[in-house]
């Protein structure tokens, strides 16, 4: 590892959420600049944060909850995040405020948006400071666009050939709804860690015990097995959210016709690309589907949250017809509503969104970057610390929560999507990969020391 070369770290928290797009930012950066990428697991970067220097940390979102780890990491090195949980647009205002404090915004360079709806809504919540805020877009989208689309093109081509021309229905659902975590666990960390005022502590307690949530759920799983009756001809697929357990969504669907499957395997997107229905009930892929212009169905009996009334400008709740038959014109989704998304999704415009955000990180680009492993007595003592943490959360952060987040990253993964990245821009031998711990990798210019 080269001791001087910048070095941009991208985390990865949600390995199905994220990796493939956070390693589509890095190598687009690794192009135009002189250095070098750090990828890799979250947890597993925890034995470098205490010797990073001068390097320019991206996370993947913010939190008040992360306000002592941001003042660490920004004391030495470039703090910048962007979210790759959704738009702030659609967030709760609960949800929002667990985001972002002034005494958190202090210690930030600079956040990306997804779109100008951000930019809108921190203007109405009197936060938006340009030096601080970059509308960007997200690299999930130029993965669903040639030429990038190639990196799911395998995989999409094996689900077609598999299931056909098969409905695709998305759950969005988690707490109180078949989850992994103990929702009576989960509360209490939430309120432990992240709300002080008994008030906060007040309106989560109703949103999460919100009954309308699980009764979408209970409403959602049946429409898709009336949607299988129906079309007997077609191979509906139940994709599980992955935080739910999958033997509890299972149990739910006893006596289900034989074309209904219940299905969780590897990344979301190839899934929407290769899909001819795109079933949802407020899930936030919808904007993919939308944005692959797929013919979308919105079994979404209750409409209550913030997203539910964004998404229904996508597409109206499906009510009254129990026994809906599909044929290649139902629900055809059309032309894209471009003003909506436009403003949402940068990117969708095929905007050069890297250009500003490279003569940002110019601006700071330090040539004594420092990223090192603590030392023996460091990582003991912090690894002691980890284990009793998790051993009094460990209902919260049970052993299948955080294997569903990240269980391990193969160098052959990150290998073949730097060659198809290669292919892409037809530039042979043009990056080095290095795996130099668990679940993390260096990516150099080959050309680079």
């Amino acid at each position: 590892m080269n001791k001087n070369k910048y070095k941009i770290i991208l985390p990865v928290e949600v390995k199905n959420r994220e990796l493939i797009s956070r390693l589509l930012l890095g190598l687009n950066l690794l192009t135009r600049l002189d250095c070098e990428i750090i990828i890799g697991s979250q947890r597993d970067l925890g034995n470098y944060y205490q010797n990073m220097k001068n390097c320019l940390y991206l996370d993947k979102s913010i939190s008040v909850k992360k306000f002592d780890f941001i003042k660490q990491i920004s004391k030495n090195n470039d703090y910048f995040s962007l979210d790759e949980e959704g738009s702030y647009f659609w967030f709760e205002d609960m949800t929002f405020r667990l985001r972002f404090s002034k005494k958190l915004l202090a210690l930030v360079d600079k956040i990306l948006l997804w779109g100008k709806t951000d930019e809108f809504l921190l203007k109405k919540k009197k936060l938006l400071n340009n030096k601080k805020f970059l509308v960007f877009g997200n690299p999930k989208f130029e993965l669903l666009k040639k030429p990038f689309n190639i990196f799911y093109e395998k995989e999409k081509k094996f689900l077609t050939k598999k299931y056909g021309k098969y409905i695709l229905c998305v759950s969005s659902f988690v707490l109180y709804c078949d989850g992994i975590r103990d929702p009576a666990a989960s509360e209490n960390f939430i309120k432990r860690n992240y709300l002080k005022a008994k008030t906060d502590k007040r309106k989560y307690e109703k949103f999460i015990k919100d009954k309308r949530s699980y009764e979408n759920y209970l409403y959602f799983i049946d429409r898709c097995k009336n949607l299988a009756t129906s079309n007997p001809d077609k191979i509906v697929i139940f994709r599980p959210h992955p935080f739910q357990d999958i033997n509890l969504v299972k149990k739910r669907f006893l006596r289900k016709p034989k074309n209904l499957k219940i299905i969780y395997n590897n990344e979301l997107t190839p899934w929407i690309m290769g899909c001819d229905f795109y079933v949802h009930a407020g899930c936030t892929s919808v904007l993919e589907a939308y944005f692959l212009k797929k013919k979308i169905l919105n079994f979404t009996k209750k409409q209550f949250l913030k997203r539910h009334f964004i998404f229904e400008k996508i597409s109206k709740p499906l009510l009254k017809n129990k026994n809906i038959k599909l044929t290649n014109n139902f629900g055809k989704n059309g032309i894209i509503n471009k003003k909506f998304f436009s403003e949402m999704i940068f990117n969708y415009d095929n905007h050069d969104n890297y250009e500003q955000l490279i003569k940002i990180i110019k601006k700071n680009l330090h040539k004594n970057s420092i990223f090192f492993k603590d030392n023996f007595f460091q990582r003991y003592s912090k690894s002691l610390i980890l284990k009793i943490q998790k051993f009094n959360q460990r209902s919260y952060f049970t052993k299948q929560y955080l294997d569903q987040k990240l269980k391990i990253i193969k160098f052959s993964e990150i290998k073949s999507k730097v060659n198809l990245f290669e292919k892409i821009k037809k530039d042979k031998n043009f990056f080095k990969v290095e795996q130099f711990d668990n679940n993390l990798f260096r990516i150099s210019r080959s050309n680079s020391n």
